[in-house]
């Protein structure tokens, strides 16, 4: 597979010099890493691409005051997303999948370490971009491949943060939820969602399939919001715009090898848990943590997210749950996850911010 990635540093880039007119594509810039820089590897989230780092990024290699915090942040489009190459599903699957077969998800885990190894490849010196590694951070589905990672006994994956993790839901009822009328509810509409996401993936390509593709992500309130409204909290000032971003970065990278692929990681999301007892065995350190406005039944991120935490409670690790925050917390509080991040990585604790407070069971809660 053939991708794009980007090196983010403090640092300030070397002027280069255009002269116009030409009508010849610009050199390629061969990749380097900061000669002292720990890395910071950015996974974005589904159907995204490596800019969805963009906000976080100056907070993560400058501190505050504008000194370089001496951290650099890679990432990357996964496949199936951004600029990769079109991959078909049933080229990491077969489709009908056996019985609690998550193979695009375990593509996408073993993409991430191939990527790291060709990258130091790449870079003349095997193994340079592990040694240098500091964490494994994302969001979403960003989030969940970082709890993926976390699981793998590699001795480069040291730390993982996630955020807003895709996964933390039960789709199937347990002991717990054999009672709690709201809990069944939201794992019947968690059913309904995985026999959608099952139904779409096995459409072929037809002229209507692009139109009735947007119409389903984007526009269809599920029950009382479409799922772009459920990204961001009902106060980030930008919130539509990044939603109108979203939507047109779709359009152009749309093609239907994409559209099979975005339900097959949708529905293996969905069929997915972290609260299954048997994935907790965690190697890493984690920092795990969910916005409190990111709680949109039946997913319920933040309650799950919180849940799964009380489970973790021998993990090595740390929480963190933001007051008026929504899904996308390195969006709307790139400052303050940021911080925490980079508090994490030092194993000391988050810097103060005016408005936290602390709540039973909750390691931070920032307003």
């Amino acid at each position: 597979m053939q991708t794009r990635y980007a090196i983010a540093t403090a640092t300030e880039p070397d002027a280069t010099t255009v002269s116009l007119p030409q009508r010849r594509l610009p050199p390629v810039i061969e990749p380097t890493l900061p000669e002292h820089d720990r890395i910071i590897l950015f996974i974005h989230g589904s159907d995204s691409r490596l800019e969805e780092a963009t906000s976080l990024i100056p907070k993560l290699v400058r501190l505050p005051d504008g000194r370089p915090s001496g951290f650099a942040v890679l990432s990357m489009d996964l496949p199936g997303s951004g600029y990769v190459n079109p991959i078909d599903h049933t080229e990491v699957g077969a489709w009908p999948p056996a019985a609690g077969s998550v193979s695009t998800l375990s593509f996408l885990e073993k993409f991430v370490l191939r990527f790291v190894a060709t990258l130091s490849t790449r870079l003349g010196q095997p193994g340079l971009v592990e040694s240098r590694i500091a964490a494994v951070v994302g969001g979403s589905l960003g989030g969940n491949l970082a709890l993926r990672l976390a699981r793998r006994r590699a001795p480069w994956l040291r730390n993982a943060v996630a955020w807003s993790p895709g996964s933390v839901w039960r789709a199937v009822p347990d002991a717990s939820s054999a009672f709690d009328r709201a809990a069944l509810e939201d794992i019947a509409k968690l059913q309904a969602g995985i026999t959608l996401a099952s139904f779409h993936v096995g459409l072929p390509e037809v002229v209507p399939s692009r139109d009735l593709f947007f119409y389903e992500v984007f526009d269809l309130a599920i029950p009382d919001k479409t799922q772009p409204e459920q990204w961001y909290r009902d106060d980030f000032p930008a919130k539509q715009q990044y939603i109108l971003n979203a939507r047109l970065d779709r359009r152009e990278t749309y093609t239907p090898q994409f559209r099979h692929w975005h339900w097959r990681v949708s529905l293996e999301e969905l069929v997915w848990s972290w609260q299954d007892a048997q994935v907790q065995d965690f190697q890493s350190r984690v920092l795990l943590g969910a916005g409190l406005a990111d709680d949109t039944p039946p997913a319920r991120i933040f309650t799950n997210t919180r849940k799964l935490a009380t489970e973790l409670a021998g993990t090595n690790g740390d929480t963190f749950f933001f007051d008026r925050t929504g899904h996308s917390i390195h969006a709307e509080r790139a400052e303050a996850l940021a911080h925490t991040i980079l508090a994490f990585l030092a194993e000391r604790a988050p810097p103060s911010v005016d408005g936290a407070r602390s709540e039973p069971g909750w390691e931070l809660l920032l307003s």
